[in-house]
């Protein structure tokens, strides 16, 4: 059996070493950090986290005595995934839900049941995320009190996201009909502010505060709809629709990210 080569072992060695510099340079980058050593970040970075918790914890004890409440103990099931998310936390419109939410499970009187998705909701949601979904709640609550009033069309939609000051102002997708092809060769904008859209709309039905629902367009067989595509043999496409319910589901994880009410009737 032959012997090792020391000089092929020190260069493993001197490989290794180099791909963890490597690392931790980029981590140190990533951190805004950079030249710092690793100990030195991961300490500032708990500091980081600890700052947001205190801050986020402050502002949820104050919304309780401000209404004259003492905050009662949340179970840890509840309790502790919300540290941990609180923690990571640093949009100002996130914190204030994290505030919200974490005075809502302390608050004696139980007014909102406070889901454990709810935090799990919550640390998925982008600050884009969070502007739509404050429109959509809003538009919701201005309207009428029917099932009808909780079901949104796309471009309802794609008029709360632009109501939020999300996506460029010339954009509207409902008005021309292109292939993404062509959008992304002259309109970059338009590319961008759908793509913005559509990430959106997959987290919010993907965490069931929006629902997909397909509604099929009535046809006529001896009328000359224009929805209407007729296929080989005995088959008919029709043009479906699709809405979006907003779910008793996302209206009360909004709720819950809303300060609680100072009386409860």
């Amino acid at each position: 059996m032959n012997a090792p080569d020391p000089a092929s072992g020190q260069l493993i060695a001197e490989g290794i070493k180099a791909t963890v510099k490597l690392a931790e340079e980029f981590i140190a980058a990533a951190m805004g950090h950079p030249g710092e050593e690793l100990g030195t970040i991961l300490g500032t970075a708990f500091n980081r986290r600890l700052k947001n918790l205190r801050e986020i914890g402050s502002k949820a004890h104050f919304t309780l005595l401000n209404i004259g409440v003492e905050p009662a103990p949340v179970p840890l099931k509840i309790i502790q995934p919300m540290i941990e998310g609180a923690s990571l936390e640093e949009d100002p419109n996130l914190r204030e839900k994290w505030a919200n939410l974490m005075a809502n499970a302390a608050d004696p009187r139980r007014k909102y049941d406070i889901s454990p998705f709810f935090q799990a909701i919550l640390r998925e949601l982008s600050p884009r995320d969070a502007l739509f979904l404050d429109a959509l709640h809003q538009t919701w609550k201005n309207t009428a009190l029917t099932p009808l009033g909780w079901t949104f069309s796309t471009p309802d939609l794609i008029d709360i996201f632009k109501g939020a000051g999300l996506g460029d102002p010339d954009w509207h997708p409902h008005d021309r009909i292109q292939t993404f092809a062509e959008a992304e060769a002259t309109d970059v904008e338009y590319v961008e502010s759908s793509e913005e859209f559509e990430l959106s709309m997959d987290i919010l039905t993907r965490t069931t505060i929006l629902r997909p629902e397909i509604e099929n367009e009535p046809i006529e067989l001896g009328g000359g709809s224009g929805e209407v595509v007729a296929a080989a043999g005995n088959q008919v496409h029709v043009f479906t629709r699709t809405n979006y319910l907003y779910t008793s589901f996302g209206q009360r994880f909004m709720r819950a990210c809303q300060p609680p009410p100072k009386t409860i009737g």
